[in-house]
């Protein structure tokens, strides 16, 4: 644990500078009773999430957001362990069904034709969140909850897409 404490003391420390800025951003007072908070927040559903990040936070008694693409194989195949990690106080977010990005950029050659964000309609990427919701409500029970875009994306067309 030592070791992973040394490894993130520089993010750490790099977020904590950036602190003083955020600050005037914030709504007065507390919250939970806390000054500060760090975010701790893994994409994708990935199994080392699973096999090394969530075991190092329980650790260490720290709790992150995991954003699951609620398709990926990884979500089906270890369900009861997401389940379990939410149950512990982990966040699971919705990073889309798909995780849909646009390939027109240069090096988007991973997107493939059928998750394309480009030939998305602003219908059809407001299913998918909404499909992603429902399958993350039927993992750890919550109706609220935060979303991250896939590869940063956020236009369809020419409309920003999460404002629908």
């Amino acid at each position: 644990m030592q070791a992973f404490w040394k490894s993130c003391r520089p993010v750490l420390l790099a977020g904590l500078g950036l602190a003083p800025l955020a600050a005037p951003a914030q709504a007065g007072g507390a919250w939970h009773g806390k000054s500060c908070a760090v975010v701790l927040t893994y994409d994708d559903a990935i199994d080392v999430d699973l096999d090394h990040a969530l075991p190092a936070l329980d650790s260490a008694g720290l709790r992150g957001t995991f954003y699951l693409i609620a398709a990926a194989p990884v979500v089906q195949r270890r369900l009861p362990e997401w389940r379990a990690a939410a149950r512990r106080g982990h966040e699971l977010g919705n990073h889309s069904l798909f995780h849909p990005c646009d390939g027109r950029p240069t090096g988007r050659g991973f997107v493939t034709p059928d998750n394309d964000l480009s030939t998305y309609t602003l219908g059809r990427a407001t299913q998918e969140i909404r499909a992603a919701n429902t399958l993350l409500q039927a993992i750890d029970g919550q109706t609220r909850r935060t979303f991250a875009y896939p590869c940063g994306d956020l236009v369809i067309g020419d409309s920003l897409f999460y404002r629908r």
